[in-house]
């Protein structure tokens, strides 16, 4: 192997230190070059050339300070609006000043319980300017001090929007799941079973697979549901016979009318209870589970719970009301000449209801019950035709007068539109 001299070897370790100080020489004035040269780009920026990144505004609205210290109360259960007052310490001539202001348009002893109010005082002395009583969404109370110590009220009110939209469903179980499944309350269910309560037998005649729409008022606050208004137009499909009505009003009165115009609202309805069971019908012999003996039924037994509303079927007189042995709490109703209807075992009767007292088609005369001999809460319902016993679900009714040809008229000419939305809704069964 050929070795270098020591001198050779010295001389390639001098090159060797020589091209490390010129390279690291070099890098040293390219970056300081560099670094004087971003200085100068950021000293020439100007705001034409400078484009800042720039944030989503946040879409929500921005809630300014409120220029007042605000007590929030509510009005208790089992109180009144002049206590809650008195509680948050309230003077009671202040109190009293307070209600004779709003007197014009609301009475302020009305008040439920729940209701918020809002007591607003400067922040500074803590004296009481405003008070603001929000008795709804829709409906709230400002009350203002005014210069010279006294109070002024102003009635807040906020409108809803309505539009008509088209609702339906189909029936699995109950028209009542359905119903509540697509959307409806209580009170709106409750509307379209009377609707057709002349026309269906909404415990024995409903079945799986018929299909039901509505044509509703919905109401809108602030772009927000709020509730359901009136229902305009229904259908309700039983088997293969499709029901229909259309809201219309006549001499100032709400009614429901077939397309053709005959009145939906018959002489009787089916049934005095809305949504219950029948467990014992019309028999000429029946074995008495209390006497333990076989004797006539004479009408039809409705089960359900205590306190479940019962509907007179039809518009009379009271002929009795009060307790009769083994009936308990019963009221019987004359309706005219030939028909009289017995409502018996109720737990307790309508308010305010008394012998010849008038009840209209639907009003609530009662309660259930089990007064009398009963072994459950149920409705016996009995049915009168010229003093005699008559079978109450097979008894057919004619229904009441239609519309007159002058106001078949404008009835067809209001009700195209509803017509049309209810058949755009139509469910194939």
């Amino acid at each position: 192997m050929k070795k270098h001299s020591p001198l050779r070897n010295g001389y390639f370790a001098i090159l060797g230190i020589v091209a490390i100080a010129l390279a690291s020489w070099y890098i040293w004035v390219f970056m300081k070059k560099k670094t004087f040269d971003l200085v100068q780009e950021d000293v020439h920026i100007t705001e034409s050339d400078y484009e800042p990144e720039v944030e989503t505004a946040d879409p929500r609205p921005q809630l300014t300070a409120s220029p007042f210290h605000i007590t929030t109360i509510s009005v208790q259960k089992n109180s009144s609006i002049y206590t809650t007052f008195q509680k948050a310490g309230i003077d009671a001539a202040v109190i009293h000043e307070w209600i004779a202001a709003c007197s014009d348009f609301y009475d302020l002893s009305s008040i439920a319980a729940g209701v918020q109010i809002e007591l607003r005082a400067t922040p500074d002395t803590e004296e009481l300017r405003e008070v603001f009583i929000e008795i709804s969404p829709l409906l709230g109370i400002l009350i203002q001090r005014q210069p010279h110590h006294t109070w002024l009220a102003e009635k807040m009110e906020k409108k809803p929007t309505t539009e008509l939209v088209a609702v339906e469903g189909k029936i699995e179980s109950t028209l009542w799941d359905s119903a509540a499944k697509a959307g409806l309350h209580s009170q709106e269910i409750y509307e379209l079973t009377d609707i057709f309560s002349a026309q269906i037998d909404f415990e024995r005649e409903i079945h799986s697979g018929d299909s039901w729409s509505v044509v509703i008022e919905k109401r809108s606050l602030e772009g927000k549901f709020y509730d359901w208004g009136k229902i305009q137009a229904a259908r309700y499909t039983l088997k293969d016979v499709e029901h229909k009505a259309v809201l219309f009003i006549v001499n100032g009165k709400r009614t429901y009318f077939t397309p053709g115009g005959e009145s939906l609202s018959g002489m009787f309805l089916k049934s005095p209870l809305k949504f219950s069971r029948i467990t014992s019908t019309f028999q000429i012999k029946r074995f008495h589970p209390i006497l333990k003996i076989n004797r006539p039924h004479r009408g039809v037994d409705y089960a359900a719970s205590t306190g479940t509303p019962i509907h007179a079927v039809a518009e009379g007189r009271i002929e009795y009301i009060g307790w009769q042995n083994g009936g308990g709490n019963i009221i019987r109703i004359r309706h005219n000449s030939t028909y009289e209807t017995a409502y018996k075992h109720m737990s307790r009767f309508g308010s305010g209801l008394h012998k010849n007292s008038r009840v209209q088609q639907g009003e609530v005369i009662g309660y259930v019950g089990m007064t009398g001999l009963a072994t459950a809460p149920h409705l016996h319902f009995e049915f009168y035709e010229n003093g005699k016993y008559m079978d109450p679900l097979g008894i057919k009714f004619p229904r009441k007068e239609a519309l007159a040809k002058d106001q078949l008229f404008a009835f067809q000419q209001q009700t195209k539109k509803l017509l049309a939305l209810l058949q755009k809704s139509d469910i194939q069964s």
